[in-house]
């Protein structure tokens, strides 16, 4: 007969073992954009997020990259969705390396949500590393969606760093 003491304490410690390894990660991910306060980074899903608009902006742009800005609320029920959905997956992840991710909480940042015009949540803006529109989902997007908003914005950034190269 199995020993039902056993079996709770092999499953407490497996939850345990996931939870450690779930700080460990995290933290980890969190604390690696070099640079910024480590209190003004947030984890986000699978995604690292600079937790103050104007920061994230500047670091953009002495990176020479684009942005990736993500309006969201906490009552936004659409953008939890989109964070557990969206942003845990690994195509997503992967293509977030390539921006800086900003987080704009929509209850606190009131008056960038003015600035950038959202008019609903969740919203993602992309913008090159001079703060230039490049594209923008407005709405819960699927894993499919948002990836393909990225890679649109990332042609975009293509397309007009190669205007600015012909041009000199």
């Amino acid at each position: 007969m199995p020993n039902p003491l056993g079996a709770v304490c092999a499953t407490l410690l497996c939850i345990v073992l996931a939870c450690l390894g779930c700080q460990q990660t995290a933290s980890d991910a969190v604390t690696s954009i070099e640079g910024v306060d480590p209190q003004l980074l947030v984890q986000r899903g699978g995604l690292r997020f600079v937790a103050d608009c104007q920061v994230g902006l500047q670091l953009a742009h002495a990176q020479g990259s684009p942005c990736l800005l993500f309006f969201t609320a906490e009552w936004c029920t659409f953008c939890q969705q989109m964070e557990e959905m969206s942003f845990t997956d690994p195509a997503i992840q992967q293509l977030a390396e390539q921006f800086v991710c900003v987080l704009v909480d929509a209850d606190l940042d009131r008056e960038v949500c003015r600035q950038f015009a959202v008019r609903g949540y969740p919203t993602v803006q992309f913008l090159d590393a001079h703060g230039r529109k490049l594209h923008s989902l407005v709405g819960r997007q699927s894993p499919t969606q948002l990836e393909l908003g990225m890679r649109a914005a990332l042609q975009r950034l293509a397309w007009l760093d190669k205007g600015t190269t012909t041009q000199r």
